[in-house]
Protein backbone atom coordinates (compact mmCIF):
# COMPACT_ATOMS: atom_id res chain seq x y z
CA UNK A 1 0.00 0.00 0.00
CA UNK A 2 1.16 3.50 -0.73
CA UNK A 3 1.62 5.59 2.36
CA UNK A 4 0.64 9.20 2.11
CA UNK A 5 -0.83 11.95 4.18
CA UNK A 6 -0.02 11.61 7.86
CA UNK A 7 1.02 8.02 7.28
CA UNK A 8 -2.40 7.10 5.93
CA UNK A 9 -3.07 4.83 3.02
CA UNK A 10 -3.58 6.99 -0.12
CA UNK A 11 -6.70 5.14 -1.32
CA UNK A 12 -8.27 5.65 2.13
CA UNK A 13 -7.41 9.36 2.08
CA UNK A 14 -8.88 9.65 -1.41
CA UNK A 15 -12.04 7.91 -0.24
CA UNK A 16 -12.34 10.19 2.80
CA UNK A 17 -11.78 13.38 0.84
CA UNK A 18 -13.48 12.76 -2.46
CA UNK A 19 -15.99 9.98 -1.86
CA UNK A 20 -17.02 10.86 1.69
CA UNK A 21 -19.25 13.59 0.32
CA UNK A 22 -20.97 13.75 -3.02
CA UNK A 23 -23.24 16.38 -4.48
CA UNK A 24 -26.24 14.61 -5.95
CA UNK A 25 -28.21 15.95 -8.90
CA UNK A 26 -29.50 19.43 -9.55
CA UNK A 27 -30.71 19.90 -6.00
CA UNK A 28 -27.10 20.11 -4.77
CA UNK A 29 -28.00 17.56 -2.11
CA UNK A 30 -24.83 16.46 -0.33
CA UNK A 31 -24.59 12.82 0.67
CA UNK A 32 -22.28 12.06 3.59
CA UNK A 33 -21.07 8.52 4.01
CA UNK A 34 -21.68 6.76 7.30
CA UNK A 35 -17.93 6.49 7.88
CA UNK A 36 -17.47 10.24 7.57
CA UNK A 37 -20.42 10.90 9.90
CA UNK A 38 -19.07 8.40 12.43
CA UNK A 39 -15.63 10.05 12.38
CA UNK A 40 -17.14 13.53 12.83
CA UNK A 41 -19.28 12.24 15.71
CA UNK A 42 -16.23 10.73 17.40
CA UNK A 43 -14.33 14.00 17.08
CA UNK A 44 -17.31 15.94 18.45
CA UNK A 45 -17.55 13.61 21.47
CA UNK A 46 -13.82 13.99 22.17
CA UNK A 47 -14.15 17.78 22.06
CA UNK A 48 -17.18 17.68 24.37
CA UNK A 49 -15.26 15.49 26.80
CA UNK A 50 -12.35 17.93 26.61
CA UNK A 51 -14.70 20.79 27.43
CA UNK A 52 -16.02 18.90 30.45
CA UNK A 53 -12.54 18.12 31.78
CA UNK A 54 -11.23 21.64 31.11
CA UNK A 55 -8.88 20.75 28.23
CA UNK A 56 -10.87 22.87 25.76
CA UNK A 57 -12.50 26.25 26.02
CA UNK A 58 -16.13 26.14 27.02
CA UNK A 59 -16.84 29.42 25.22
CA UNK A 60 -16.48 27.80 21.78
CA UNK A 61 -19.28 25.77 20.26
CA UNK A 62 -18.21 22.09 19.99
CA UNK A 63 -19.72 21.71 16.51
CA UNK A 64 -17.72 24.71 15.26
CA UNK A 65 -14.52 23.28 16.74
CA UNK A 66 -15.26 19.92 15.09
CA UNK A 67 -15.84 21.57 11.73
CA UNK A 68 -12.66 23.62 11.97
CA UNK A 69 -10.48 20.63 12.86
CA UNK A 70 -12.04 18.44 10.16
CA UNK A 71 -11.59 21.19 7.59
CA UNK A 72 -7.95 21.70 8.51
CA UNK A 73 -7.20 17.98 8.39
CA UNK A 74 -9.00 17.57 5.08
CA UNK A 75 -7.24 20.55 3.55
CA UNK A 76 -3.78 19.33 4.52
CA UNK A 77 -4.49 15.76 3.37
CA UNK A 78 -6.02 17.01 0.12
CA UNK A 79 -3.00 19.14 -0.74
CA UNK A 80 -0.64 16.23 -0.18
CA UNK A 81 -2.86 13.82 -2.12
CA UNK A 82 -3.21 16.17 -5.10
CA UNK A 83 0.56 16.68 -5.20
CA UNK A 84 1.13 12.90 -5.11
CA UNK A 85 -1.41 12.34 -7.90
CA UNK A 86 0.40 14.93 -10.03
CA UNK A 87 3.80 13.39 -9.26
CA UNK A 88 4.81 16.60 -7.48
CA UNK A 89 6.68 16.85 -4.20
CA UNK A 90 4.55 17.16 -1.11
CA UNK A 91 3.92 20.81 -0.24
CA UNK A 92 4.82 20.03 3.38
CA UNK A 93 6.01 17.13 5.51
CA UNK A 94 4.11 15.13 8.09
CA UNK A 95 5.94 17.05 10.81
CA UNK A 96 4.41 20.28 9.49
CA UNK A 97 0.93 18.78 9.64
CA UNK A 98 1.46 17.66 13.22
CA UNK A 99 2.80 21.11 14.18
CA UNK A 100 -0.18 22.89 12.61
CA UNK A 101 -2.62 20.53 14.28
CA UNK A 102 -0.90 20.95 17.65
CA UNK A 103 -1.13 24.72 17.28
CA UNK A 104 -4.83 24.52 16.36
CA UNK A 105 -5.67 22.25 19.28
CA UNK A 106 -3.64 24.41 21.69
CA UNK A 107 -5.58 27.44 20.47
CA UNK A 108 -8.81 25.73 21.47
CA UNK A 109 -7.67 25.47 25.08
CA UNK A 110 -9.30 27.21 28.01
CA UNK A 111 -9.16 31.01 28.16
Amino acid sequence: MTQGCIGLDLPWVSLLLFEGRRVRGDSAEILLTQGFRDFATLLLRLIQRGQRDGSFSRTLKPQAMTSALLGAAEGMMRDRLVAAQQNQPSPFREAHIRAVFSALVAGLGPD
